[in-house]
């Protein structure tokens, strides 16, 4: 994770069940305010520093200029001036998280994605879908956490047909592209009253239009993971590749020692390539690979890449995927289960000279006791 308690996320729709309820925001704004600038001071006050979203673990923040270019061509008399003004961190705190495309418009090779969160929000008696478009920043070669900058609020009135504030991004090179967060035009019905303490995800996200210009839960097409898609990105990738090979040579460099494999800048550079490889087959064919262990395991055990490999690399790939494949199998069994497996283990250094000879036998051994026990029968003693 690049920050602890922030949650790991793939390119696409971030949400699936139509009949999640999210709570609604009820925002009485402040009646005078002066002017825009007043807005700006207090939007950049409230969230320079941050605040923590509860549907993500995200750190969002807004400078001054995120602050002006929120407010741009908004008057302070619209619903979603006034309740930036009352609320700013609140909205920031509850929205959740929808989307998540590439920067396809600018292609900023500091933005590994845009993020789309949305909030149902009730100001003056009215209902709203408010929208936040966050740009993800990453810093090259940097294990901190991320910089989430609120790049854009939106906000669409639920009954009447009407979109306040224009599309803060608007896509020109792909003709099936739509916008970043762009509220649409979409009446509702049977939902507003003033009891309303939260609305389905499908009556929240009714008309709203995905990055590649579908309904939000359409099915995303393949061709969209590829790396020049919307939901694919190479600044993502590298950024995710870099910090898992961190991982594999904090978690297996032991065996990097073993093979007389001395990390060089040189060396260092071809183990990366020969990571890359293994990375690649899951970027291009899924929505690619997190942050997380089981992403680093899927690159460590990608069997049908080992060919390609340098073989030194190969060899620390097979013995990382064995114990893998052990740390697997040991955390399926029980305590006691664990601690007849070490007698039997401890039983085969009497055949091998060394222990390390005995890895395919150790590996049937993991796995039978595993099956074992989920079929409830005695280990053998």
């Amino acid at each position: 994770m690049t920050i602890i308690g922030e949650k790991d996320w793939v390119f696409g729709t971030q949400k699936a069940d139509p009949n999640e309820q999210i709570p609604v925001l009820s925002i009485e704004p402040e009646c005078h305010i002066k002017s825009k600038k007043e807005v700006i001071d207090r939007l950049s006050s409230c969230l320079s520093i941050g605040v923590i979203n509860k549907d993500t673990g995200f750190l969002l923040q807004a400078s001054r200029s995120d602050a002006k270019k929120t407010l741009f061509r908004k008057d302070i008399s619209s619903p979603v001036v006034k309740a930036i003004f009352k609320s700013a961190q609140v909205i920031a705190s509850s929205a959740v998280l929808i989307e998540s495309h590439a920067d396809v418009l600018h292609e900023n090779e500091k933005v590994q994605a845009i993020h789309i969160f949305a909030v149902p929000t009730r100001v003056e008696n009215t209902l709203y879908r408010v929208e936040l478009t966050v740009r993800d920043y990453i810093e090259k070669e940097h294990e901190r956490k991320m910089i989430h900058s609120i790049d854009g609020i939106n906000i669409k009135e639920y009954e009447k047909a009407s979109v306040w504030e224009p599309p803060v991004q608007e896509v020109a090179s792909k003709s099936t592209l739509q916008k970043t967060g762009q509220p649409t035009n979409e009446r509702y019905k049977d939902i507003l009253n003033e009891e309303t303490s939260s609305v389905s995800l499908g009556n929240l996200l009714q008309g709203y239009q995905r990055a590649d210009g579908r309904n939000f839960f359409d099915k995303i097409p393949s061709e969209e993971f590829q790396p020049d898609g919307v939901y694919q990105s190479d600044v993502r990738q590298l950024y995710v590749n870099r910090f898992l090979f961190r991982s594999f040579i904090h978690e297996y460099g032991h065996l990097l020692e073993k093979n007389k494999f001395s990390l060089s800048e040189r060396n260092r550079q071809l183990l990366f390539l020969n990571f890359e490889i293994s990375a690649d087959d899951f970027w291009i064919s899924t929505k690619g690979l997190t942050t997380d262990k089981k992403s680093l395991e899927k690159i460590i055990s990608n069997k049908a890449s080992y060919p390609k490999l340098n073989p030194v690399a190969r060899s620390v790939f097979e013995e990382a995927s064995q114990a893998v494949d052990k740390g697997n199998f040991q955390s399926c069994l029980s305590e006691n289960g664990q601690k007849i497996l070490r007698l039997h283990i401890q039983a085969l250094s009497k055949k091998y000279s060394k222990i390390s000879d005995a890895d395919a036998e150790i590996r049937s051994l993991y796995k039978r006791f595993s099956e074992l026990e989920q079929a409830g029968k005695p280990l053998p003693q």
